[in-house]
């Protein structure tokens, strides 16, 4: 149940999940995709289902938090290479773009037009089983707005419906255990030491991956609301 963001210290081993290569030639991406089976698109990672088919996802990108988690991104998550800003999902697996119509847009936006624009914090950390995160308070403008996605267009649950409940994140750290409780300490401290990263959300983007990168296709301006 995640998208990736966060720091670490040593110089890291490539763990097993990153062992294919983050830039890939076109011709291998269609071998690929081609071998992968539905399952891999029950993944919680943007960096594998990119492997399976062409698809989308809504995310929240948190530029502000770069200065914190730039550098531990770079080094345990691997959808930095992929082209994938520091972000919050709002949901992935979406369709694929070539099934994205101006009505599939325009529908998308009246939904997320029920969230008013909001500020948050990254103040936060936390794991899962084998990724260390920051999460956003409040979390609940995220998980409406998701829930908001999945009510219109009901093909398309978070993560495949691999699990249950919506845990907004933004990752810094993903495929190794050990790794992970390293760089939420490393997180943590920075956030002992320079305090909270604050963020306003006044936009969700959507991005596709149809050539192994991730790339902008469309950005949904949010009503304005009171931050």
């Amino acid at each position: 149940m995640q998208a990736e963001v966060f720091l670490l210290i040593a110089m890291a081993r490539v763990s097993e999940v990153h062992v294919q290569p983050l830039v890939i030639a076109h011709e291998r991406i269609a071998e690929r995709r081609q071998e992968i089976s539905h399952e891999a698109m029950r993944s919680t990672r943007l960096d594998e289902y990119h492997r399976a088919m062409s698809i989308s996802a809504f995310i929240v990108p948190v530029p502000s938090a770069e200065a914190l988690v730039g550098d531990l991104r770079r080094r345990f998550d691997a959808t930095t290479e992929l082209g994938v800003p520091a972000h919050i999902t709002v949901l992935v697996p979406f369709m694929d773009p070539r099934h994205i119509t101006p009505a599939v847009l325009e529908r998308a936006q009246s939904v997320l037009n029920t969230v008013a624009a909001f500020s948050f914090s990254l103040n936060t950390v936390a794991c899962f089983p084998t990724t260390a995160y920051v999460a956003p308070q409040p979390a609940e403008p995220f998980i409406r707005m998701t829930k908001a996605l999945v009510e219109a267009f009901p093909d398309f649950q978070p993560y495949g419906g691999e699990h249950q409940g919506i845990v907004p994140h933004l990752t810094v750290a993903h495929g190794d255990a050990a790794e992970a409780s390293a760089v939420a300490a490393e997180v943590q401290s920075r956030l002992d030491a320079f305090g909270a990263v604050g963020a306003n959300c006044t936009s969700v983007v959507l991005i596709e991956n149809s050539t192994g990168r991730w790339e902008e296709l469309h950005v949904f301006d949010l009503p304005k609301g009171e931050r």
